[in-house]
This record gives C-alpha cells, structure tokens and sequence, in this order.
C-alpha cells in the first residue's frame, strides 16, 4: 500500500489505519530520496509503503507457527510489454501477462504452459508464447495481478487454472504451484 501518512524513521512495523480507525496494513518503509541541505542525510519525501493487512493475516500465522513462510510458484516469468513489443509478438490485446520463459521442470513447465520461441525484432522476447488473460477465472491484466493473486490467495500444493490465448484460442490450463525456491 501506497500512503502519504506520515511514516517516519522508526514507524517500521507500525499500524496503518484507515479513517475509520481499522488497520489496514503494517508500515514497512519510507521513500527518503530528498536530502537535508543542511546536514546532507536523506530524509522522507512524504511518501510510505505499507503490508496489506490481509497479507498480514496470511502469513504471520506461519511464521508463529513454523518460523518461515512458502510461498506459491508457477515457475514462469513475464513483463509488462510495451506497445511495440505487443505489436512484434503479434498480440491482439493489450491486457495479461505474457509468458517469456518457463523454468524447466517448474510447475508451469509441468502442465504445458509454454514460452515463445520464434525471434521477433524484439530482444530477449520471442513470439508463440502463452498470454495469461485469466487465473481462476479472474481477469488478469498483468503479470503483477497474477502475483498478487497467488500471494493473497493461494499456497503450495493448490492447483489453479490458467487461462491462456494460445495461437489465438483461450485455452484452460490446471497448474499444480510449488514452492517459492
């Protein structure tokens, strides 16, 4: 979370509340990019991020009770693409996460997903490969939402749906996640 509350040094793992006094995140860090002309030293620039408290909830338990947190893995990575990109690649939409590698072995790699391996004009970015446009039926416009759903929603071991436009053609993929390495 992104706020202009005043998180000052020292407020790191603080409360964050809303208006209606409910909190709604753990302070975590200032952005301190602004230096004192005075003594040099950065200072905060009025920005702070903050947990959601909902991850709190997710992972703390966890960490009570194991001393660690797994986190769930696809074993695939993307990247927001720009408009030139999408047009090399040969996209026709400009929302979800586009697979650019797989890792091999990884549960992606297990169920099919699958990363392009035509050259395009483009470095580092083959065309053919997977665009998620959904994971459990839920829209995804980006790579982030993609993570953000798996990291508020799901954990090793639980199997999710992909849905992918492949050559095309959405196709339904099941993936069973594995464990952040």
């Amino acid at each position: 979370i992104q706020t202009d509350a005043a998180i000052n040094p020292g407020n790191s793992g603080g409360p964050l509340f809303n208006l209606n006094g409910e909190v709604v995140g753990v302070n975590q860090s200032i952005r301190t990019t602004n230096v004192d002309a005075t003594t040099g030293n950065a200072v905060n620039s009025g920005v702070g991020f903050s947990v959601s408290i909902n991850l709190v909830k997710r992972i703390v338990p966890n960490l009570i009770r194991d001393g660690k947190y797994e986190y769930p893995y696809l074993g695939l990575s993307s990247r927001e693409l720009a408009l030139a990109e999408i047009e090399a690649l040969g996209i026709n939409t400009y929302t979800g996460a586009y697979v650019i590698s797989v890792v091999p072995g990884g549960p992606a790699d297990q169920a099919g997903i699958r990363a392009g391996e035509t050259t395009t004009s483009v470095p580092d970015i083959n065309a053919g490969g997977d665009l998620i446009t959904a994971l459990d039926g839920q829209p995804i416009a980006s790579f982030d939402d993609l993570l953000g759903y798996l990291v508020t929603s799901k954990s090793p071991g639980d199997t999710v749906v992909l849905t992918v436009l492949r050559d095309g053609q959405p196709v339904d993929i099941t993936v069973t996640l594995g464990t952040r390495p």
